[in-house]
């Protein structure tokens, strides 16, 4: 893999604090440390991301993920409540990202080992999107890899992106 192609990948992990099933819940406390933080520890260990960025909105319900963000010293981008693709694409602009590494802030079993598969994959082929075979592994140990082109093609598509 070459150095080129690592300053082009970070790892988006999307989080918000409202959710209807638990709310709060990237923030739940795991044997004193936060789910979110779970995440990013381990996303950490990849040999193939420049940055791990949390993803938020600028709702204020989700002040607290900011707060845990700054303590931990962690980038953190907040954008577009109801988009998250144009709030994606804000972000991947911020921060000068080509390829997303994504990952949901509330899977605190997530797998840097996979992410660095799939990422190195991803970046091979030059595919648009990359995931894994959901039979194949645990649910909620892969993240999901995306060009910043093929957002913005998506984008261009009237489509609600809410979520």
């Amino acid at each position: 893999m070459g150095q080129e192609r690592r300053e082009a990948a970070s790892a988006f992990i999307q989080v918000r604090m409202r959710s209807n099933r638990l709310p709060g819940k990237a923030l739940s406390d795991i044997d004193g440390v936060t789910a979110l933080e779970r995440v990013v520890d381990g996303l950490r260990p990849s040999r193939l991301l420049r940055d791990i960025v949390i993803v938020t909105t600028r709702h204020p319900s989700d002040d607290p993920i900011e707060a845990l963000a700054k303590k931990r010293d962690l980038l953190i981008y907040r954008g577009d409540y109801d988009n998250i693709v144009k709030r994606f694409l804000d972000a991947a602009d911020a921060y000068g990202t080509e390829v997303i590494v994504r990952a949901t802030g509330d899977c605190p079993a997530v797998s840097h080992e996979v992410a660095d598969y799939l990422a190195e994959q991803h970046l091979e082929t030059g595919s648009d999107y990359t995931t894994i075979e959901t039979d194949k592994v645990a649910v909620g140990i892969y993240p999901d890899i995306i060009s910043t082109a093929a957002l913005k093609r998506l984008a261009g598509f009237s489509v609600d992106f809410s979520y």
